[in-house]
């Protein structure tokens, strides 16, 4: 093997190894807010610009009681996420979160909702329109006024 042969050779097999990405795992569980584990529901890993990445489904119940709701992300490399969870109901659950050097497990995700803090001063008063009272005096023809009931 001649000098320019190996060198060639030594540079091709140096690009190969810094070539590679080092990529990670993210895994954890979904749950009500109340704990119960969701089973079967979609969850899917966005960039931030709200490109999916990955999709997967969260674990089934066994015997619809036991388990579930756990999901796994394998291949991912370093940068920041969402994770959101298609609940098939109006509240889903949304999660940032940023990989640097290792794996994650979030641990249970919830669907959380913070009841926002409302102010008096937000809600101006509306105008008090006068009504003309309803008059509560007998009707003679009536057999029953209803006024009065």
């Amino acid at each position: 093997m001649t000098r320019t042969q190996f060198i060639l050779i030594t540079g091709l097999f140096l690009q190969v190894l810094a070539g590679q990405v080092k990529t990670y795992v993210i895994n954890g569980e979904v749950a009500y807010a109340n704990g119960n584990l969701i089973g079967d529901a979609v969850v899917m890993l966005l960039d931030t610009t709200d490109k999916m990445i990955l999709k997967t489904r969260s674990s089934k119940k066994f015997l619809k009681k036991y388990g579930g709701g756990k999901f796994k992300f394998e291949n991912v490399t370093e940068g920041n996420y969402f994770i959101t969870v298609d609940l098939g109901t109006r509240i889903g659950i949304k999660k940032t979160i940023q990989i640097v050097d290792k794996d994650i497990d979030l641990g249970t995700i919830y669907n959380v909702v913070e009841f926002p803090k409302y102010e008096i001063g937000d809600y101006p008063l509306p105008n008090l329109i006068q009504i003309r009272p309803i008059s509560t005096i007998p009707v003679p023809s009536d057999s029953i006024n209803i006024r009065h009931v």
